[in-house]
């Protein structure tokens, strides 16, 4: 990180989150460094609902969100070739913006691509890839390939909350631009009801 966005972000804190109904990633980026990382797992196991699962990934999250104070968090969003079922996607998704909603602190929602492109220049790269950039950039070994797409999404939020990349990279600020600034969607035509 350059000396000027240190001093810019002194003591500001930004959370990287990358959700799975299984085992979350989370990142916490403070100082110019990895702060903390942790998983929040959550296996399926008998006697277990899924409702006790969501509850266990939002109190995980709160707890950090209160206790780290971010001032952004970035959650990666949906891909669209997830292995699991997109309601249980749409559920831990859900459950991660309550958590930012409870605890009051904003968020930004970041494609799986862009998190891979911010980190490596490459939208397709394989978690390996990413592990290794972030690596590469923090200094710091990711616990798994969970957290290291955390501390990517982490750096990201710092980004965001700068409105430009810290490290100056052509690949990061094409992701920030695209994540603070999205292009209008064209309304879709509506078409009329027939019965």
């Amino acid at each position: 990180m350059s000396k000027g966005a240190q001093a810019t972000n002194r003591g500001r804190v930004y959370v990287g989150v990358d959700p799975s109904y299984t085992c979350t990633g989370l990142a916490v980026w403070k100082d110019g460094q990895i702060h903390l990382q942790m998983e929040v797992r959550t296996p399926a196991k008998a006697g277990t609902s899924d409702g006790q699962r969501l509850r266990r990934l939002y109190e995980g999250l709160l707890a950090l969100l209160r206790a780290e104070k971010p001032v952004l968090v970035a959650i990666e969003g949906y891909a669209n070739d997830a292995s699991y079922r997109p309601f249980a996607a749409g559920e831990v998704g859900g459950v991660f913006r309550l958590a930012c909603a409870v605890a009051d602190v904003p968020y930004v929602i970041v494609a799986p691509s862009q998190a891979k492109q911010f980190a490596t220049g490459d939208g397709s790269a394989s978690k390996e890839r990413v592990r290794d950039a972030v690596v590469s950039i923090t200094g710091t070994v990711p616990t798994s390939l969970d957290t290291s797409d955390a501390f990517a999404l982490a750096l990201i939020a710092e980004a965001c909350d700068l409105g430009r990349s810290p490290r100056e990279k052509r690949c990061e600020a094409q992701v920030i631009q695209t994540i603070l600034h999205p292009k209008p969607k064209k309304p879709r035509s509506k078409k009329p009801f027939n019965m």
